[in-house]
């Protein structure tokens, strides 16, 4: 089921202003959708924005445990930029990747 918020919404989410929601929705940093005169915005628009600014703002899950590994005397054997994102997903999803 589809839940969408009103911006007034986001902004308490996020614990920001209600103009900085119209930034980043003008931007199209975050997503949103048009319903008559209204704007809104979806939960999954919200949870993905966050994901987006939570992923960029913290180092690669998969190239930190390949970073430990060398550090401690592990030769490199993970170079491949498609290993490293699958292992990543794995990392975050906290199982085996797809």
């Amino acid at each position: 089921m589809l839940h969408a918020l009103k911006p007034k919404q986001v902004a308490e989410a996020l614990n920001v202003s209600l103009t900085t929601v119209h930034t980043l929705i003008s931007t199209g940093e975050l997503d949103s959708f048009k319903v008559g005169r209204s704007r809104r915005v979806s939960d999954d628009a919200l949870f993905a924005y966050v994901d987006a600014k939570t992923n960029a703002e913290t180092p690669h899950a998969a190239e930190r445990l390949v970073d430990q590994a060398v550090a401690q005397g592990h030769p490199r054997h993970v170079t491949d930029p498609s290993v490293i994102d699958r292992t990543a997903t794995m990392v975050r999803r906290g199982g085996d990747a797809e």
